[in-house]
């Protein structure tokens, strides 16, 4: 079910663009896209911020739980040493895995898992009962009360991971192993990882696939590579399946979706040259997949609203337009409403374009041709005595512009022009 690949491109922040009045698009031939092939996914992870709860008095017994726990990257726990207290808790606070240990001060331990199998919010939760040395009929006794699993003391992280993971039913992802995972590719991994990268920006998404399935194969689902497939699938447009692969990176490295935000420029590139061959479908898919990085990216919106436009989606692109007035980051690109401008005075809807060159104008205030393209607009709405102060703005700031000089002499003489 999976496929991946990453990419670079767009420019820093504050970056600029030339501007000219009303631009257009260059055409070109549209692409392709193959079907990837579905790859089995790998087993879920116990997620490390589940609450666990740990009855234990012995402090050899706790030390040993403590090291044990952080190397499995279980960080949530809550010890204690009191019968009593154990029994409140478990009754009343519900657990993803309980350990009971056969040491445990004013109280006797197998009492204590008897009444949390029997009443209280975890009388269906995994429960682990750790007995002393040697203390077999401990062992017979816990299992007759509903312990889900008992191992013998003094615990040993790898006895005690196996049973966890057959009691809980799901992956513990230890720190040696995700250390292995994120630094120790191996080099076919290494050379599958940047075959799909090459791949995908050249636009080959079915290459790019199978590039990133072979990396799924050697490289044991690493994070890298399961981002590589999200960004397959997202450019192919199909969001749910990106969804699950995300997903599953998160359990190996949960900050993964904040670094999935710096593909967002790579998704951008793409569109931009989709746009340009006029393969508007895939435009709108990369575009698409740029707000699935990066919700406020402006540039994404708009490009998305430009896309639906060329597709004949009215609705689609305002709807999108709409999204790109409501951020309020400043943009990458500053003259990224001045496309969207264009684009709404072009499906006449004069009102959004006027909204959009307002935003153009609060970030680059100093641009000339914005002032002149507002005007274009007015004018469509024959607010001319308006479109006159823009032009003069305009003409303020570039008293050679062309295009400015012959609509305002137009406009000066259609107001002097008498009504007939």
């Amino acid at each position: 079910m999976y496929l991946p690949g990453s990419g670079s491109g767009g420019g820093g922040k504050g970056a600029r663009r030339r501007l000219r009045p009303e631009g257009s698009e260059a055409p070109g031939d549209s692409k392709r896209r193959a079907e990837p092939e579905a790859a089995p996914s790998p087993a879920e992870r116990f997620p490390a911020d589940s609450p666990i709860f740990v009855a234990e008095s012995d402090p050899k017994g706790k030390g040993a739980l403590n090291r044990i726990l952080s190397e499995f990257q279980l960080g949530n726990v809550t010890f204690t040493d009191d019968f009593y207290k154990a029994l409140h808790k478990g009754r009343f606070e519900p657990y993803a895995l309980l350990l009971v240990s056969q040491t445990i001060d004013k109280g006797d331990s197998l009492k204590l898992l008897a009444n949390l199998r029997r009443q209280g919010k975890n009388t269906k939760s995994p429960i682990v009962f750790l007995h002393n040395p040697g203390d077999s009929a401990a062992k017979a006794q816990a299992e007759g009360a509903g312990a889900d699993g008992v191992i013998e003391k003094p615990l040993e992280e790898e006895p005690l991971r196996a049973l966890l993971e057959k009691v809980l039913g799901k992956h513990i992802l230890t720190r040696k192993a995700q250390t292995a995972q994120e630094q120790g590719y191996s080099s076919a991994t290494s050379e599958a990882v940047e075959r799909g990268k090459r791949l995908l920006a050249r636009g080959d998404l079915q290459g790019a696939g199978e590039a990133f399935e072979n990396a799924l194969v050697t490289g044991a689902g690493s994070a890298e590579v399961y981002c590589g497939l999200a960004e397959v699938y997202l450019s192919r447009g199909e969001k749910e399946s990106a969804e699950q692969v995300i997903a599953e990176a998160a359990r190996i490295n949960p900050q993964i979706r904040d670094k999935f935000r710096l593909r967002e420029p790579a998704f951008l590139a793409r569109a931009r040259g989709d746009l340009k061959s006029q393969d508007y479908a895939q435009a709108k898919n990369e575009f698409e997949a740029a707000i699935f990085a990066e919700p406020k990216s402006a540039e994404a919106h708009v490009g998305l609203g430009e896309a639906l436009a060329a597709l004949g989606d009215a609705e689609g692109a305002r709807a999108a337009f709409e999204s790109a007035l409501a951020l309020g980051e400043r943009p990458s690109d500053l003259h990224v409403y001045n496309r969207m401008g264009i684009a709404a005075r072009r499906n006449k809807d004069y009102g959004q374009a006027l909204r959009a060159y307002d935003k153009a104008i609060a970030f680059d205030p100093e641009d000339p041709i914005l002032y002149y393209n507002k005007a274009i607009v007015l004018v469509a709405l024959k607010k001319f005595r308006e479109a006159r102060v823009l032009l003069e703005k305009s003409l303020s700031l570039k008293a050679d512009f062309l295009y400015a000089q012959n609509a305002l002499r137009n406009i000066q003489a259609a107001l002097k022009a008498p009504r007939p």
